[in-house]
């Protein structure tokens, strides 16, 4: 994980802790002869981490094989989807059963302009248990995907230093779409009501969204603290029909 990009190099973290591991193991176990105890590790990602990565590379080389190409964040989480299909809050051990919500979605439409989309949608993400989200503390992320697709159609991510709060309400806005990694979303809105229930608006003119057609999407919701971690992850999930309508564009529900 790195800078505003925290979720979600898989590639490299995996990498990282089983080094570190490996680091320890090395330390009791010297003996050249331990490589053939251990598999050796292969991993993709980040070049910022590389100088790192290829520290303890050296450090452990004696005792277990490790390979790591930097070739940049975005590859690593390809090569990761590739692996099992899943990234970031899709992916189980991203976000815990325990913390996951079932998101209700009470407007949603796409319509396919060109290489971008016009995307709104309005959904209720949880009736109880995430009133305390704060996304002045935990970076907020869109995911689309058809129903058993292994890769994302959007997978945006808007950084908790961009929203506002006012009132019950934390707000992003980026009309001139300066933040890259919200993928064209220009206004996200979550309001945490009294009662506890959490709502959740976004829309953009110009989405990174293209090749999705009729039919079942998964829609996920996640947030995610750099200083608590993945361990603290919250989702909020559902799989949602959408129909073409009258004008082409998908519509739910």
């Amino acid at each position: 994980m790195k800078g505003t990009r925290v979720l979600r190099l898989v590639s490299v973290v995996v990498s990282v802790l089983a080094v570190l591991g490996a680091v320890q193991l090395a330390a009791t176990q010297p003996s050249s002869a331990a490589a053939a105890k251990y598999v050796p590790i292969i991993g993709t990602g980040s070049t910022w981490i590389y100088p790192a990565m290829k520290t303890w590379m050296r450090d452990v080389q004696a005792s277990i094989t490790v390979s790591y190409g930097p070739s940049g964040s975005t590859a690593g989480r390809a090569a990761f989807a590739a692996a099992n299909g899943l990234t970031d809050f899709e992916d189980p051990a991203c976000c815990a059963q325990v913390q996951k919500f079932e998101m209700v979605v009470s407007k949603g439409k796409i319509k396919v302009v060109g290489a971008t989309s016009r995307l709104r949608l309005k959904s209720l993400l949880a009736r109880t248990g995430l009133s305390n989200v704060n996304p002045l503390q935990e970076d907020v992320f869109v995911q689309l995907r058809a129903e058993g697709a292994t890769s994302d159609l959007l997978c945006a991510q808007v950084p908790a230093s961009h929203f506002m709060k006012r009132r019950h309400r934390f707000r992003f806005w980026d009309r001139k779409q300066t933040v890259a990694s919200a993928k064209g979303l220009q206004d996200v809105t979550i309001k945490v009501a009294p009662d506890g229930s959490v709502k959740f608006r976004t829309h953009g003119k110009h989405v990174q969204l293209t090749n999705v057609k009729q039919g079942n999407l998964e829609l996920t919701v996640g947030f995610h603290s750099a200083t608590a971690g993945d361990s603290q992850n919250r989702c909020s999930q559902t799989v949602q029909p959408f129909r073409t309508g009258s004008t082409g564009a998908l519509l739910a529900p």
